[in-house]
C-alpha cells in the first residue's frame, strides 16, 4: 500500500469516527423537544388554583416560575394533590419568588396531574410559568 492509499484510508476512518461520535447541535436537539409554553398565575382564591391544566397521559415540567404576592400568604406548590414544595410560610406582601431557566425542570407533576397553587388566605398572586408538556 502506497502512501497516498494510507492517507485515504486513514482519512475514511477519521470521517468515519467522527460521524458515529458527533453529537446533535443544539438546534437537532430543540427540535425533537416539545415547545414551551407560558401561562400566567392571576389568582385570588384561598384553595387550591389550577395553573396548570392536566392532558391526560402527559406530565407537566415546570423550566421557570415567577410569583409575586401582594399580601402576605402561605403558598404550596402541587401536583395535583400532592405537594410538590413544603408550606412557603407567611410569604411576604409585595414580594416575589423566581425560579429562571436552568435547563433542566424545577417541578415536575405525575402523568394527568395539573399544576396547583395553593394559598391559605384569599389575596392576590400574580406571576408566569414556563413549562413543557412531555
Amino acid at each position: 500500500m502506497n502512501r497516498a492509499d494510507l492517507e485515504l484510508l486513514c482519512n475514511w476512518e477519521l470521517s468515519a469516527r467522527a460521524k458515529r461520535a458527533r453529537k446533535p447541535s443544539p438546534e437537532e436537539h430543540a427540535a425533537q423537544q416539545p415547545e414551551y409554553r407560558h401561562a400566567t398565575i392571576n389568582v385570588a382564591t384561598a384553595g387550591d388554583n389550577i395553573i396548570v391544566a392536566a392532558t391526560p397521559g402527559q406530565r407537566i415540567r415546570v423550566y421557570e416560575l415567577f410569583l409575586w404576592n401582594v399580601q402576605q400568604n402561605t403558598l404550596t406548590i402541587r401536583d395535583g394533590d400532592r405537594p410538590l414544595t413544603g408550606p412557603i410560610t407567611n410569604f411576604p406582601a409585595q414580594s416575589g419568588l423566581f425560579l429562571n431557566y436552568s435547563g433542566a425542570p424545577h417541578f415536575e407533576t405525575s402523568p394527568g396531574q395539573p399544576l396547583v397553587l395553593n394559598l391559605s388566605t384569599a389575596n392576590q398572586v400574580s406571576g408566569y410559568v414556563r413549562y413543557r408538556e412531555e
